[in-house]
């Protein structure tokens, strides 16, 4: 088809697209449109300059906005949520477009008052539940997260299409909302599934010969049991253990982490990636390990989500300690490809990390089974085809001509 017939898609996010790491979900729904002859286009908020166009024939324009030095005050953000808006619709009113891609809340209000401008149609893409989010980070801002909640019933009015990563997200819109999005989670990509990852330079660079090897991919918080993590090691009886904390942190965190790793004399067992790795780097990370942690504080936010990590793990067979609410065990236990834990408890955690090191055959079930049912059940294909499909029938509603 040619460039100038196919459907141009713009989509819309508040962080930067490329740096300092890829965005999976964004990257992988920017692909997908590509292979299906989808013209598509992002508009970016970046904070370092940078010449990249086009990545993997994904159109990059970028709003470059200082940083916030006091992210905590919400005037600043308030200011910098404005200007990004002013910006951004500025490109979209020179920029041909025929559906507007908002990523998340913080971006919605200008795809809804491009629409009220020029018609075109918006589709509204929930990664998190924003107000219930909000209000786990902000606890003395009530307020806010009910304004934020108004907020996002106002805007779904003019939206013409809603998607969503969680079933948690469709119980909040149907119960907040009246609105019932489309289920689009973000299983991994084939790219989990066809290659090898061995790496020796890893295993060298870290010293990892003969080690039992531990990872914990994604943000490191307290939310997400990392201090009790670092207390069930404590009372693992097993020297030759590794873990790699892998993810953003916050200075405050990074430094109560240390402090905690010196006062239990762990250090030599406990690795620290504070800045995350690239995507194109997670498999490796997860091949070289024999468990894979996912857990989490039993919050309103996260207690019906599943996080991404999880599947990513079990796509490349590596056993994972979860989260003991229902609907994880659902997929841990109902499938053998893990054991779930309490979170809040680091006993349980060192107990049944023990009972995995222990019983390499059991690890050995728990990947096999993990590989064949992402196969078939939990991988990007899947959540492709309802992309598409969703696009298709949003091209028809306003007929657009897809050959």
């Amino acid at each position: 088809m040619d460039d100038n017939n196919k459907i141009k898609i713009v989509m819309i996010l508040s962080k930067d697209f490329l740096y300092p790491h890829l965005d999976p979900r964004v990257y992988k729904e920017a692909k997908s449109l590509i292979k299906n002859k989808f013209d598509v286009s992002i508009i970016n908020r970046i904070n370092t300059n940078r010449n990249e166009k086009i990545f993997e024939s994904i159109k990059i324009i970028d709003i470059f906005e200082k940083k916030i030095n006091n992210k905590s005050n919400i005037f600043f953000q308030l200011i910098n949520y404005i200007g990004f808006n002013i910006h951004s619709l500025k490109i979209l009113l020179n920029l041909e477009s025929d559906i507007i891609h908002c990523h998340d809340l913080d971006t919605l209000g200008i795809g809804v008052l491009f629409k009220l401008i020029k018609g075109t149609p918006v589709i509204f893409d929930a990664h998190e539940d924003y107000p219930a989010l909000w209000l786990n980070m902000h606890k003395n801002q009530k307020l806010i997260s009910i304004f934020l909640r108004i907020y996002e019933k106002f805007l779904l009015k003019f939206t013409d299409k809603v998607i969503a990563a969680e079933e948690l997200y469709t119980k909040n819109m149907l119960k907040y909302y009246k609105t019932k999005p489309t289920i689009i989670k973000n299983y991994p990509s084939e790219f989990f599934f066809n290659q090898q990852f061995k790496d020796d330079d890893l295993i060298k660079k870290y010293s990892l010969n003969n080690k039992f090897i531990i990872i914990q991919m994604g943000a490191i918080s307290k939310n997400r049991a990392v201090f009790e993590i670092l207390d069930a090691f404590k009372l693992i009886k097993y020297d030759n253990i590794r873990l790699f904390l892998i993810g953003n942190v916050t200075n405050e965190v990074l430094r109560s982490l240390k402090n905690k790793i010196n006062d239990l004399k762990i250090n030599d067992k406990i690795i620290i990636i504070p800045k995350g790795i690239k995507f194109e780097d997670t498999p490796k990370y997860y091949f070289i390990s024999h468990l894979s942690i996912a857990l989490l504080y039993p919050l309103p936010n996260y207690i019906t989500s599943i996080p991404t990590k999880l599947y990513e793990s079990i796509a490349i067979g590596t056993p994972v300690i979860a989260a003991d609410f229902p609907h994880i065990k659902k997929i841990i236990d109902g499938h053998e490809v893990g054991i779930c834990v309490n979170s809040l408890d680091p006993s349980d955690i060192a107990r049944k990390i023990n009972i995995l090191i222990k019983n390499e055959e059991l690890r050995k079930k728990m990947s096999k089974n993990g590989r064949e049912i992402s196969k078939k059940l939990y991988n990007w294909e899947i959540s492709e085809k309802l992309l598409i499909n969703l696009y298709v029938e949003l091209n028809k509603h306003y007929k657009h001509q897809i050959k």
